[in-house]
């Protein structure tokens, strides 16, 4: 499939949303990322793109071809409460360490630090390619749903604004994405952007998940509904979706987590272990334990408190870091001694983040999961470059 539309993607990582440019047809001409382990595997997956290790903050956009689409993901867990550290200091304009000194990523090795750059590296390489009078029609950037509370954002859409891009944004869960390329098993939130200059369509970013509805006994296409007027945030705690005809409070399909779990996997009784587990995490099962012992298995996940999930829902946000486990119940009565506990595997945190089968990694498990940790899920890349090509072909969604 040829669209005649190149995309350039920024910290581009392992290649999550380039799975989705190429799912959709998309060429990347360039993938640029501070990581040499990250580019590695996007060579291995994407060998006709020119992956460039560079210091983004520093790199003149004048070097690289004109591309229709411009791509960004900048470093969001600076931005996020994921780590179990609050988010401070929002009004800094830059993520640089070395300007501040207050960078809280542990997991970052020293080439990570000195080239991490900002949200304002999209204002000056779209300013660029504007001066080049070559300027990306489409401009994707996703991050976190904290970022809103960064103190350079409204200024940010200024900028953006005055470069005479066309600003929408949109709040997303993964769980809802449709499974193209592959389905998504888990439950991420994160904020989009979509700039489009303004002489052209906008993307229609109405997404309208399907649901059933049981007091209208059908499926329908769930509507988004804040529960107040500041409209950002997560699923479940700033909005949820309701019914179209009827008002009444529903849930979009998902998938859950039982389908991308590998039961075959053998999980050890606790009471077995040689090494015992520390007092914290076996009092984290006891109380998970004490909510789901009805139940034959069930999902804990740490992120600085626990969190507990039955395998009909979908996996936690998968991180960076091992932070999923299922616990097995082996009845109704089952101590914490007797039940199963594993953490949960590469390639369950891969197919949960929807990483077609086909997506290679030839480094390290520990490496390879910090990459799709980081990484944007490709089914929901896939939903936004789809809705992209049609604005961008002048059709109506």
């Amino acid at each position: 499939m040829n669209t005649g539309v190149t995309a350039l993607t920024l910290f581009a990582g392992a290649g999550g949303w380039d799975t989705g440019f190429a799912a959709c047809g998309v060429p990347i001409l360039a993938a640029l990322n501070h990581s040499e382990r990250s580019l590695a595997t996007h060579k291995l997956n994407f060998p006709q793109t020119r992956q460039v290790r560079t210091d983004i903050a520093q790199d003149d956009p004048k070097l690289y071809p004109h591309a229709t689409i411009l791509q960004a993901s900048p470093e969001c867990r600076y931005h996020s409460d994921s780590r179990g550290e609050k988010t401070r200091d929002q009004n800094q304009l830059s993520l640089w360490p070395e300007m501040h000194g207050r960078w809280t990523d542990r997991e970052e090795d020293d080439p990570a630090t000195r080239s991490r750059v900002t949200m304002n590296q999209v204002v000056r390489w779209a300013q660029a390619k504007k001066k080049q009078g070559h300027p990306f029609k489409l401009i994707f950037v996703e991050n976190v749903p904290e970022v809103e509370r960064w103190g350079g954002y409204q200024a940010w859409l200024n900028d953006m604004k005055r470069l005479e891009y066309h600003a929408q944004i949109l709040y997303f869960n993964s769980m809802f994405a449709s499974p193209f390329p592959a389905p998504c098993y888990e439950s991420r939130d994160r904020w989009y952007a979509v700039f489009s200059l303004q002489d052209i369509a906008q993307p229609d970013l109405n997404i309208r998940p399907p649901a059933y509805c049981k007091p209208c006994d059908q499926q329908v296409g769930a509507l988004q509904s804040w529960k107040s007027s500041k409209h950002w945030g997560a699923y479940g705690e700033q909005y949820v979706y309701v019914c179209p005809m009827c008002g009444k409070e529903l849930v979009p399909f998902y998938h859950p987590a039982k389908d991308v779990l590998n039961w075959e996997l053998p999980t050890p009784p606790i009471g077995k272990r040689k090494k015992p587990l520390v007092e914290e995490t076996y009092q984290k099962i006891w109380q998970g334990l004490a909510r789901y012992r009805h139940l034959p298995s069930f999902l804990m996940s740490y992120y600085g408190t626990a969190i507990y999930r039955t395998v009909d829902e979908p996996i936690g946000t998968v991180t960076t870091r091992d932070r999923h486990a299922l616990i097995t119940v082996p009845h109704p009565d089952a101590t914490v001694d007797e039940c199963g506990y594993r953490m949960l595997t590469f390639d369950e945190s891969r197919r949960a983040m929807g990483y077609p089968p086909s997506f290679r990694f030839e480094c390290c498990k520990t490496e390879a999961l910090r990459q799709i940790g980081l990484s944007v899920t490709p089914a929901v890349a896939a939903m936004l470059v789809q809705r992209g090509l049609t604005a961008l072909a002048g059709v109506a969604q």
